[in-house]
């Protein structure tokens, strides 16, 4: 089913044009989830079986949206779910193939998450360590891209332990880290904010009534990524872990003319082509992405995915796609476009502060290029061939 909460104020802001022309979003179908998981569960008495019910309640609920748990070999869009618990050591419930249907996660987790142990510590790092090896010992050729997260439930948070350490060994891997700060009266009020040292950037979560979304929107943007090689466009090009779109975007530092660099960006991926720029954000990402990569010198100059077709101004899509025809932001250069048809294609021309469109010939002028293609999500699953 899709996922019908916005995932952020950044998909408002700067996606929602108009219903035609957009820039990609991120996938939201949480039936076609495809991540490597592990749930790591405080059950210490601060936890109270009561407390520990409803989480294995939680954690069911946020894979009741069609999600398909475990392995199907008919469908590669897949979620595995492993299981942690932790008190002043830590316990391995479930490995990442335990759990082969929405069912088998039903009929167990309530089992697993029952009854508090006898002790009131609670280490997250021993969890940390424990999920770290449930997670290595699933791995497989076929999922070695699937991206990996780990979803946190605590009733306390010991700051002078290894746990924060931890988190960043596991953070700079490129597994995202989730926290639910399940505070149920009069514990530590503390909580959330060491909580936030943990968890991965804007995935710090307390028990509210948007949590199951607001977990579900986390697992939707951690299975939104680029190959190696291309960047995410992003809400703010100089902030990584800033609230990410669905298109990747590589700059190509070696010279072409702008068929030949179409042929190119088509050649780099599944559905490349030429980038686009239907936003002033658009364009100021793209530029600064140019500004970083080598090859691209001052003055700047690149060609992207401006093409006239039937006597308008369109964008660049693979062979038999649409072309979404420019509109309600243009980037044209003073005194451009030039009425002629033998300069029917585009490129920026610009100096170190910014740059603007310019028509030129698609034969006969070679420049750095900026290629585009879709994110890998639960909208577009990207084999191992592909990202390998």
């Amino acid at each position: 089913m899709k996922f019908n909460t916005v995932l952020t104020v950044f998909l408002i802001k700067i996606y929602v044009i108009s219903s035609e022309y957009i820039t990609r979003p991120c996938g939201q179908d949480l039936s076609n989830l495809w991540l490597d998981m592990v749930a790591v569960v405080d059950n210490s008495q601060g936890m109270t079986n009561d407390g520990l019910t409803a989480i294995a309640a939680n954690i069911a609920s946020v894979f009741s949206d069609g999600t398909k748990i475990g392995t199907n070999s008919n469908d590669p869009r897949t979620t595995r779910l492993g299981l942690v618990t932790y008190n002043s050591k830590a316990t391995k419930n479930a490995d990442l193939n335990k759990f082969q249907s929405i069912d088998d996660l039903y009929d167990n987790i309530f089992t697993d998450l029952a009854t508090v142990s006898q002790t009131d510590d609670s280490n997250l790092e021993n969890g940390l360590e424990v999920a770290e090896k449930v997670l290595e010992a699933g791995k497989n050729e076929k999922r070695k891209f699937y991206k990996k997260l780990i979803l946190i439930y605590a009733s306390t948070f010991n700051r002078n332990g290894e746990a924060i350490s931890i988190a960043n060994r596991l953070k700079s891997a490129g597994t995202k880290l989730v926290t639910v700060a399940y505070n149920q009266g009069g514990g530590d009020e503390q909580l959330a904010d060491g909580l936030a040292q943990i968890s991965s950037p804007r995935f710090n979560f307390t028990n509210n009534r948007a949590l199951i979304g607001d977990i579900q929107m986390a697992m939707l943007e951690a299975n939104c990524f680029c190959a190696p090689t291309w960047t995410q466009y992003r809400q703010y090009y100089s902030d990584q872990f800033s609230p990410p779109g669905g298109v990747c975007i590589q700059p190509v530092g070696l010279t072409a003319v702008w068929r030949a660099a179409r042929i190119s960006c088509a050649n780099r991926f599944k559905n490349a082509y030429l980038a686009d720029e239907f936003t002033q954000h658009k364009h100021d990402f793209i530029f600064d992405s140019i500004k970083n990569t080598n090859g691209f010198q001052l003055p700047y100059s690149y060609h992207i995915g401006l093409t006239l077709s039937n006597g308008s101004w369109s964008w660049d899509r693979p062979n038999g796609w649409e072309q979404p025809v420019v509109q309600h932001w243009f980037g044209w250069d003073s005194g451009f476009p030039i009425s002629t048809s033998s300069k029917a294609s585009g490129a920026n021309f610009g100096n170190e502060t910014d740059a603007g469109w310019q028509n030129i010939g698609a034969m006969n002028i070679g420049l750095n290029y900026v290629c585009e293609t879709a994110t890998c999500d639960t909208d577009n699953y990207c084999s191992t061939d592909q990202l390998d």
